[in-house]
């Protein structure tokens, strides 16, 4: 406990947010990475079926919010609101 305490005094950003903290030690670039990096991503996996699956997907205008979003800075509201976007549209 005073092992924590002490290291909370003395190195405080870790404090602030640390998920974006340590993510910088493996990948700097990860803070940088938006959706639209991963939604291209997906157009090399799996069969064609599923490609194609996923380009219909890339086009849905409920995903136009999250595109240009960093994915480190993405909250459970923005997907939700998105899932519920999408299931407008269905």
């Amino acid at each position: 406990m005073l092992h924590a305490k002490n290291k909370a005094a003395r190195e405080p950003f870790l404090n602030r947010d640390p998920r974006r903290v340590y993510p910088l030690v493996s990948d700097p670039d990860s803070t940088k990475r938006i959706w639209q990096a991963v939604m291209e991503g997906t157009r090399t996996h799996g069969r064609l079926t599923t490609q194609l699956r996923y380009d219909r997907a890339r086009r849905d205008t409920p995903l136009n919010g999250l595109r240009e979003k960093p994915i480190i800075e993405t909250t459970a509201a923005d997907l939700l609101a998105a899932h519920c976007a999408l299931q407008a549209l269905a």
